[in-house]
């Protein structure tokens, strides 16, 4: 159970100015105005005041669109401090529905000059026959003058209720991708799936969940946008993003002599990834995990260095060239050979990640490992 507040900024409706986004302040009997000297929280309060003797002195807030108080536990909260021996110390809370019917209830404040905080319970009210609590349309504020003129003030005035939870559970296939959930509640919050968030029902929020390979959602396969707004639900809901599957990247190592034949060589190239190296045979084809790689060619009696041709089809005659591999990459190792064959056999096995490739007499075959 979550309680809620409204309006969120619950001293808004008293600060600064007497319209706001939500309602209007209205005199109902004497005047009104904003005042920054006499207040009780933030930086302001409204002041209801009057120079003549109405008996009372009143104002309303009036709410644009209504507010539904049937909800759990909603309460009217409110400060208010009468002047100093100028009002009798009785007050009304009215509220108004839609229809001008009215639920009301007559309540004490000290006469004192201090401010004193109300919390009024809806069932606290007295109702007319057929009022709607579905809709407040007018809040009512009066305090009863015990002479000519006086002022009272009203500060921080607000509603609250209580809203059930509700977990919206944020899955992947694969697992374990990045997103942000967001709402005018709580703000930004990063997930990594799988991950619930809790929330009143109700509440609206914006899932946004790792683009890179997004597919669709599960539970609406025509949507490809992976960022979507949510309504939290009175049942929880799960909601799964699926990924398209891609391989990892393909890594071929082509080796020719000097008259661009393609030639064999064991251990011909060490091939080192996140610091740690492995030599192989050329030549040679294996899918890898993406990321830096760097590529040193080794030189035999019978097999020296001449240069690299990159993927870009650029030359490097550094014996030890690197290259990020994020896509599959072609890359070729050029020698100055002295043995027609070269140096022996070019069976060749590398493992790195989920997939190995067997090169066989420049062939190539490519193997799924078992999962144990």
């Amino acid at each position: 159970m979550t309680n809620l507040k409204f309006p969120v900024a619950i001293d808004s409706w008293c600060n600064d100015s007497l319209s706001h986004p939500e309602g209007i302040w209205q005199p109902w009997a004497g005047d009104l105005e904003i005042d920054t000297f006499h207040f009780a929280v933030g930086g302001s309060s409204v002041k209801i005041w009057s120079n003549v003797y109405n008996y009372y002195v009143a104002a309303t807030f009036n709410l644009y669109s209504g507010f539904d108080v049937t909800r759990s536990n909603t309460l009217l909260h409110f400060l208010i401090a009468l002047e100093k021996d100028r009002f009798t110390g009785t007050c009304q809370l009215v509220l108004f529905d839609l229809n001008g019917k009215t639920a009301r209830k007559t309540f004490a404040v000290n006469t004192l000059g201090v401010w004193e905080s109300k919390d009024m319970a809806m069932g606290e009210l007295s109702a007319e026959a057929g009022f709607d609590w579905t809709h407040i349309k007018d809040i009512y504020l009066s305090a009863d003058q015990a002479e000519a003129g006086g002022a009272f003030w009203v500060d921080q005035l607000y509603f609250s209720y209580d809203v059930p939870d509700s977990s919206l559970i944020l899955m992947s296939n694969p697992t374990g991708k990045n997103g942000t959930y967001i709402d005018d509640l709580y703000g930004s919050l990063p997930f990594t799936t799988p991950s619930e968030i809790i929330r009143p029902v109700g509440q609206i929020g914006i899932v946004q969940i790792d683009v890179m390979n997004f597919d669709h959602w599960q539970d609406d396969p025509q949507n490809i946008n992976p960022t979507r707004q949510f309504t939290f639900a009175p049942t929880n809901t799960t909601l799964t993003a699926i990924y398209t599957i891609q391989p990892n990247p393909l890594i071929v190592i082509d080796s020719f002599d000097q008259n661009m034949k393609a030639v064999s060589g064991t251990s011909a190239v060490k091939l080192t990834y996140a610091g740690i190296p492995q030599f192989v045979n050329v030549p040679f084809a294996a899918r890898v995990n993406k990321g830096l790689f760097s590529f040193t060619a080794q030189d035999t009696a019978k097999r020296i260095f001449n240069h690299w041709t990159l993927p870009d089809k650029t030359t490097s005659t550094e014996r030890t060239v690197t290259w990020d591999i994020q896509a599959d990459t072609r890359i070729e190792v050029h020698w100055q050979v002295t043995s027609e064959n070269g140096d022996g056999g070019n069976n060749n096995i590398l493992i790195i990640g989920a997939v190995a490739i067997l090169a066989v007499g420049g062939l190539v075959f490519l193997m799924t490992r078992r999962k144990k």
